[in-house]
């Protein structure tokens, strides 16, 4: 257990089996906590199946704007995760699928192409930004070298014809292979700021706890725990949410802060239970 003067006494685990007693369920954060972009972390992974040996449920959540199904089974193939890790995955994308269930119309998709069978079996279609309803973003072009600001050309325009902008990916930045990516969230925060209309599609807004919640309806908030690696998401995410957090630090913030820094995020975060460099139980 952790313990700094800033924290006024509060004692922070360092570890999930200090806290697996208090929780009958995680919400835990993928990118960053469970791997970086590769295969699942070993340390996560047992940490995962020791809370679910023990009558514990994890929902897997993420802002990931591929929908829960498929990111489940990418989980299981591309980043190695065994299947009894996790009980479920919530996602971004099936806010995100949600949303545009109901706002059928004709829309713009700034993303792969790949990304068009996401809204498979819904009422809209893609086309042009020019006499679409608005634009949906799932990918940046390149996250490697473009900014939110990047787009600013394109979000001028979408303000003058009153176009909404749906987030696919709440997520500023994500780190793979040492290097950095844009995400859109970075470029919904531009609209924002010049009077764009934004739906958000992933933490911490309400709708994906909501999606979560439901997976485990009987379960009381205060028996629920967030695990996750990112200040303006899993923390601001779980804490208007209303459940404890554990905060990740050596993911995304990692070369950000000092221990200082972190005892500061402490103090100003009274959900917030834990601290650990890496999940581990």
């Amino acid at each position: 257990m952790l313990q700094t003067p800033a924290t006024s006494m509060r004692l922070m685990a360092d570890r999930l089996s200090a806290l697996s007693g208090r929780y009958d369920v995680l919400f835990c954060d993928i990118w960053g906590v469970l791997h970086g972009g590769g295969a699942a972390f070993p340390a996560a992974v047992q940490a995962l199946q020791r809370f679910r040996a023990g009558g514990g449920t994890v929902v897997m959540v993420s802002n990931s704007p591929r929908p829960g199904e498929p990111l489940a089974r990418q989980l299981l193939t591309i980043y190695r995760t065994p299947r009894d890790a996790f009980d479920a995955v919530i996602s971004a994308g099936d806010v995100m699928v949600d949303a545009l269930r109901t706002r059928p119309g004709r829309w713009h998709l700034e993303g792969p192409s790949s990304d068009l069978g996401i809204f498979d079996g819904l009422d809209v279609e893609f086309g042009p930004v020019e006499g679409a309803r608005g634009v949906v973003m799932t990918q940046l072009k390149d996250g490697l070298t473009e900014t939110g600001m990047s787009y600013l050309p394109l979000l001028r325009q979408m303000k003058a014809a009153g176009q909404v902008f749906v987030c696919g990916n709440a997520d500023r930045i994500v780190e793979h292979g040492g290097k950095r990516y844009v995400c859109p969230g970075a470029v919904a925060d531009e609209y924002q700021a010049i009077g764009g209309e934004v739906v958000w599609c992933g933490k911490p807004t309400q709708p994906i706890y909501d999606l979560a919640f439901r997976k485990v309806p009987s379960t009381p908030r205060a028996r629920i725990l967030a695990i996750g690696d990112g200040l303006m998401t899993d923390i601001a995410g779980a804490s208007t949410a209303g459940i404890d957090v554990m905060f990740i630090t050596g993911g995304i913030h990692g070369d950000e802060l000092d221990e200082a820094g972190t005892a500061r995020i402490a103090t100003l975060n009274p959900h917030m239970v834990g601290l650990a460099d890496h999940l581990a139980w």
